[in-house]
């Protein structure tokens, strides 16, 4: 278990990033959401177990991510991952594009790590809900395709 002094640091190192973003870069934090929650489907391969296959409750816990504008009119999502980092989707090479602009009640975007992973989020802006469906096909770790949700600020 994680000692949460050290979680607490991570999210105030988190807000410490959007801020250089939002002064020094012009950028917009379009939303903030927390820990998921959902489920993974597992195909075979990588260092999935044989009882792992199938369906099975799943998660990030200890998350939070954010989506930017950036003063080019990018996107970047910036989040905490699984084991504790902070990323930069587009820093680590994906490609982040809108699908939705919100118009309709949901902002959607589609982020690609080519050849590794393909992420969909789709933020409603009523409920304040983040619904992620992701697809790993990368195989290393794991393939997998899951559906979590978050709550968001």
């Amino acid at each position: 278990m994680r000692n949460p002094s050290e979680r607490h640091l991570k999210h105030f190192i988190l807000a410490i990033i959007l801020m250089a973003f939002s002064s020094g870069l012009s950028a917009e934090t379009l939303f903030t959401c927390g820990e998921s929650s959902g489920w993974s489907y597992n195909f075979s391969g990588g260092m999935v177990p044989d009882s792992k296959i199938g369906f099975q409750k799943d998660g990030i816990s200890g998350a939070k991510t954010s989506v930017v504008v950036t003063q080019e009119n990018g996107f970047d999502i910036l989040f905490i991952d699984a084991m504790g980092k902070i990323k930069s989707a587009v820093a680590q090479g994906a490609k982040v594009a809108p699908l939705s602009n919100g118009d309709n009640g949901i902002i959607s975007l589609l982020m690609i790590y080519p050849a590794e992973l393909i992420e969909i989020y789709s933020y409603d802006i009523n409920r304040k809900k983040l619904l992620l469906t992701q697809h790993k096909y990368d195989g290393i770790i794991a393939r997998k395709a899951s559906m979590f949700e978050s709550d968001c600020s």
